[in-house]
């Protein structure tokens, strides 16, 4: 059935190597990475245009490093500070994903002095993270940091 799968898995009644369970994950996988790359373009491209000194700045990183004579690769990335900086910005301001994915832990488990139960579903919150204003990157909430810019916020890393 799988390539991946040895005559044991096929034997297993609890084996999660099934055509139904294949084509669900691929499904899952699919739209849920289709809807937050299209959002997130979304809020970026609104953003550009709320703000089109900064747009400006990264057609001009873009048409410096890339030109208009090819396309882009990822050697390119390491001579555009600025344009991921604001990508990096948009992702911290859209945040399409504030509660995280829940995990479950699959035994008990003992981490920094507190026990999970096998049972217990784990969150991480990163709302807090996206409560500031959008700071493009040289703007001072940028410098400071964008957390130091939402009112009664308190984080540490």
């Amino acid at each position: 059935m799988f390539p991946f799968s040895s005559a044991k898995e096929k034997e297993n009644p609890n084996s999660e190597f099934f055509l139904k369970n294949l084509v669900l994950t691929t499904l899952n996988v699919f739209f849920a990475g289709t809807e937050t790359v299209s959002t997130t373009m979304r809020y970026g491209f609104l953003i550009l245009l709320k703000y089109p000194e900064i747009e400006d700045k990264v057609h001009q990183e873009i048409d410096q490093v890339i030109g208009r004579n090819r396309g882009p690769n990822m050697e390119d990335r390491p001579n555009m500070p600025y344009t991921e900086a604001v990508i990096h910005e948009i992702q911290r301001f859209a945040d399409m994903i504030p509660m995280g994915l829940a995990r479950r832990v699959i035994r008990d488990t003992h981490f920094r002095g507190y026990t999970l139960p096998k049972v217990w579903l784990l969150a991480q919150w990163t709302f807090a993270k996206s409560l500031g204003p959008f700071c493009p990157p040289g703007d001072e909430g940028a410098k400071a940091g964008a957390l130091d810019a939402a009112p009664g916020v308190q984080y540490q890393n």
